[in-house]
Order: C-alpha cells, then structure tokens, then sequence
C-alpha cells in the first residue's frame, strides 16, 4: 500500500486538541539544500524533533511563533 500524507507543506492545521491555526511550512527530513538540512539537525536537537515531522507557523498578537510538531496531532482546518 502507498502512503500519502493527509497534510502537506501549505495546509493550514490545528492541534487535535486546539489550538492557534498554523502553517505547515516545511517537512523535518526533506534535503532540499544544505541550510535547510542545518535547520533540521537545530529542530531535532533543540525540540527533539524527528524525520517526518512538520514546521508549522503561527501568530499571537504581533509576534510570529514555529515548532516541529507529528501528523500524528495535527488536522487540517478546512
């Protein structure tokens, strides 16, 4: 059987349990160049994050938030 993510870079998502609405803005495993492969190993040292994981982004108020969060505890807003 193939596997397709239900989310993707671009989606707009919460956590299952609420939360803010973010931005899936990358995927933590996808060598798309040499500064974005640093950027990984910084998320998988600082949040413990692993291949697979998405980077989203959110606001409060003026101030711009990101994380590494699993599928696994996301949804699609719409």
């Amino acid at each position: 059987m193939f596997y397709m993510p239900r989310i993707k870079v671009g989606d707009e998502v919460t956590i299952n349990s609420g939360g803010p609405v973010m931005l899936v803005s990358r995927v933590i495993g996808i060598k798309m160049n040499a500064e974005l492969s640093e950027l990984d190993e910084v998320f998988k040292e600082k949040y413990g994050a692993v291949d697979g994981d998405l980077i989203c982004q959110w606001k409060v108020g003026d101030q711009k938030h990101y994380g590494p969060f699993p599928m696994a505890i996301l949804k699609k807003t719409a």
